[in-house]
């Protein structure tokens, strides 16, 4: 052992005669060293190559749990993005315009800045038409850019569910004209006039203005050219049998505020032979009202308003009302149609259990006023590349995996009610576990916003909580903030909610305000909308938030792949 030690040391001390032994010994084994590493070198650039021919040609049996390693968030966003520049290219070559001879006497439309929505939404300039992929523009392509890469990219059963919707189309503001009569205008000065001139003096013609005073409501009627109308003022905000007895052919005044829809009082009073109906404010209310004038769940063969419908301020509906003798010109200029439009469904082959059904939505069509890219082709193109980059990894859920694309959400979520409306029919309904709906991921100025759960019906309340878990354990776990917001109306999730089907979901904020609490969190604008372009022409491709998409995204897969591969999703929900 000592004399071991020694020689292993000996160079160290510099020990000239064992230095020059270890030296000779050094040079007699340098070639057999240089063989054997040389040797090594091509073994190991053999092994690298084998398995790489290996990875690239045999099947990928990984786990599941890398599935989401193996798509790139970078790419994931990029890919979205090239799905939205084609949606922006079809918005583009399909441009909101009429052809209608009354259309081409509009010059201008009021566009009011007190008012929370924009008024181009509703009302299209025909010289100056937008991009668009609503439902009677550029809808049909959108939809056909999906097919073609469902087709073409995915092992899915795509079905195309047609379904009817009424068309609402406002070509200018409507016109009133109301004349009051002496009575109601003047008093006897006591000068002695003669009842023949005060008449005479007293008679005063009013031109109110739209858009102001008062406008023609969503789904309120045909186009009409009334004269010379008296007013029939209806009691008990129109919501009782009673006091219809005199509204024939005369303009049915209500004050909004009762127990049933506005849609039954002005119905009731077409049906009772009306020949116009105004809602005016209470007089809390300071904007106009703007309710669609419609069946909410409106279906092919449900009735559609004739008579002109018109909301009105309060001041103008005391006038109208108390004023003893009036009669009113009214024409608007406005159209109702019947149009065929349908959703793309893509029902993933070779995977779960159709009992487990899950149902990941987002809306695809536009307002006729915008290109609608980030509402909301956003949550279309974030929805489709999932799809697309989980059949790239052959990704095997163990539920039954439904992707849709719903049409006529932008005029009253038609295509949702319609797809639910239809599985409650033929009891499809109960293999559906949940829905996930994406409206709105691309927000300029975002918030990350999960659906509050809590504000689900009872009987999906707690599901729709699981839910909203899961989406936040995702942000938690990325140390991302978010905040909650409602789930009540305005998405479709609430077809799913109505009909005891649990829902969630994310989204970057519509034409709300950012507060200073929140630029303080999440950065961007305080006392600004999370999306200045919402609904107008301006929500273009510029207008969507990379950052955005790639959160959102992120969140979207994740909690897809989550509940695609719960083996006991009805226990996990609850």
């Amino acid at each position: 052992m000592a004399s071991t030690s020694t020689t292993e040391q000996t160079p160290l001390l510099g020990n000239g005669s064992n230095a020059a032994v270890i030296d000779e010994e050094n040079a007699n084994l340098q070639p057999a060293n240089r063989k054997f590493r040389q040797g090594g070198v091509v073994a190991l650039l053999i092994f690298i190559t084998i398995m790489l021919l290996i990875f690239i040609f045999l099947p990928h049996n990984r786990p599941e749990e890398t599935h989401e390693d193996i798509v790139s968030p970078r790419q994931i966003t990029k890919n979205i993005f090239e799905h939205l520049n084609q949606f922006y290219l079809i918005a583009q070559n399909h441009n909101e315009s009429y052809s209608s001879s009354s259309t081409k006497q509009a010059s201008t439309t009021t566009k009011l800045a007190t008012f929370d929505f924009d008024e181009e939404n509703f009302a299209i300039d025909p010289d100056n038409p937008a991009p668009s992929r609503s439902v009677t523009t550029g809808y049909n392509a959108s939809a056909q850019y999906i097919i073609s890469l469902l087709t073409n990219r995915t092992r899915c059963d795509i079905q195309l569910q047609y379904f009817k919707v009424p068309i609402w189309e406002k070509f200018r503001e409507a016109e009133l004209n109301v004349t009051y009569l002496y009575d109601d205008v003047v008093e006897d000065n006591g000068k002695g006039m003669n009842s023949e001139r005060k008449k005479q003096d007293a008679k005063q013609a009013i031109t109110y203005q739209g858009g102001v005073d008062f406008w023609s409501m969503r789904y309120g009627g045909q186009a009409a050219n009334l004269t010379n109308k008296k007013i029939a003022v209806i009691p008990s905000h129109g919501c009782s049998d009673k006091g219809w007895e005199d509204v024939k052919d005369k303009i049915a005044l209500i004050q909004e505020g009762g127990q049933c829809e506005l849609w039954i009082s002005a119905y009731t009073a077409e049906l009772k032979g009306a020949s116009a109906v105004i809602f005016y404010n209470s007089a809390s209310r300071t904007k106009l009202l703007f309710n669609r004038v419609r069946i909410v769940d409106w279906k092919e063969g449900d009735p559609i308003m004739k008579i002109p419908v018109l909301a009105a301020s309060f001041s103008l509906g005391q006038l109208l009302a108390f004023s003893k003798d009036k009669r009113i010109d009214l024409r608007t200029y406005t159209k109702i149609s019947i149009v065929d439009t349908y959703n793309v469904i893509c029902s993933l082959k070779d995977g779960g259990r159709k009992e487990n059904t899950l149902v990941f939505g987002a809306h695809l069509d536009s307002v006729p006023a915008g290109p609608g890219l980030v509402d909301n082709a956003s949550g279309s193109s974030t929805l489709l590349e999932i799809l697309l980059s989980l059949e790239k990894t052959n990704f095997t859920p163990k539920n039954h995996l439904v992707f849709a694309w719903w049409g006529a959400e932008e005029i009253g979520l038609l295509g949702s009610r319609h797809f639910v409306q239809e599985a409650v029919m033929s009891g499809e309904n109960e293999n559906i576990a949940l829905n996930l709906n994406f409206d709105m991921l691309g927000s300029p100025n975002y918030v990350p916003f999960i659906h509050r759960g809590e504000d689900a019906p009872e009987d999906v309340r707690n599901a729709s909580i699981v839910i909203q878990n899961t989406f936040e354990n995702f942000f938690k776990s990325i140390r991302e903030p978010y905040e909650l917001i409602d789930m009540v109306a305005g998405s479709d999730f609430l077809p799913f909610i109505e009909h005891g089907i649990p829902s969630g979901g994310v989204l970057t904020g519509a034409g709300g305000l950012k507060s200073e609490e929140q630029r303080h969190t999440f950065k961007g604008f305080a006392h600004a909308p999370y999306d200045p372009c919402y609904h107008r022409s301006c929500d273009t491709l510029e207008n969507v938030s990379e950052d955005a998409i790639s959160l959102m995204s992120q969140a979207a897969f994740h909690v897809i792949k989550k509940f695609a591969t719960d083996k006991q999703i009805r226990q996990s929900l609850g």
